[in-house]
């Protein structure tokens, strides 16, 4: 994907976003500072071993904030793509007319509440509705975290 975005940055550019966050996965993948301590069976005689396992709360809100970033991003560049080619700035092709759509959702709307649901199932964040709350600063106010400092 880098020699991509770096060859031809006009045609791939909206994928910057989503490289951004494959390396910034792929940075702390093997952190375990980043994870909660979790013990997930019971061993004979009762003993639950603890050990990294899961992001931690405050990565996994982190991580949800900036894959609605990423969605916000991408649907104002396809926005800005659809007027330019509704104006005539750009020529009526068939790739300019699929780049004025966006090109990736990572968190459907539906699925926000769903989010929220596993966030207090698994008592994940000590604030309830975090994850619609998160999703509208978002999309409302365009409070964005894209991962650039990772």
């Amino acid at each position: 994907m880098e020699t991509l975005l770096r060859t031809d940055p006009e045609k791939y550019g909206y994928q910057a976003g989503l490289s951004r966050l494959q390396r910034f996965l792929s940075k702390i993948q093997y952190d375990w500072s980043l994870r909660d301590y979790i013990g997930r069976k019971v061993f004979e005689g009762g003993y639950v071993r603890l050990q990294p396992n899961i992001f931690s709360s405050s990565l996994t809100e982190r991580l949800f904030h900036a894959c609605c970033s990423l969605d916000y991003v991408e649907a104002r560049r396809a926005a800005e793509h659809r007027r330019k080619l509704l104006s005539g700035e750009v020529d009526d092709t068939a790739y300019n007319r699929r780049m004025a759509e966006p090109q990736f959702r990572l968190v459907q709307e539906a699925n926000v509440i769903h989010v929220d649901f596993l966030w207090s199932l698994h008592c994940f964040n000590p604030r309830p509705f975090r994850a619609i709350e998160i999703y509208r600063r978002v999309w409302e106010e365009a409070d964005l975290d894209l991962l650039e400092d990772g």
